[in-house]
């Protein structure tokens, strides 16, 4: 993460979150077009988000998409 603080990154995710709330679930790349991030950041962030819960992966390799988690 050179030159980028935890804000910036924290504020990256949470509009990853907010994109995939709307949406109810995005492929990969059109999460990278409408965020406009590089393929590698969007994975780190859809990787972290993961890992803490917060998105879920649906579908195949190819044609699946990122879904916001059920919180419950």
């Amino acid at each position: 993460m050179a030159g980028l603080g935890r804000g910036e990154v924290a504020r990256r995710r949470q509009a990853l979150l907010d994109e995939l709330a709307r949406e109810g679930g995005l492929g990969a790349r059109e999460l990278k077009a409408r965020l406009s991030v590089p393929a590698r950041t969007l994975e780190r962030d859809l990787a972290a988000l993961r890992e803490a819960g917060l998105v879920i992966r649906e579908g195949s390799r190819k044609t699946g998409l990122y879904r916001p988690a059920k919180m419950e």
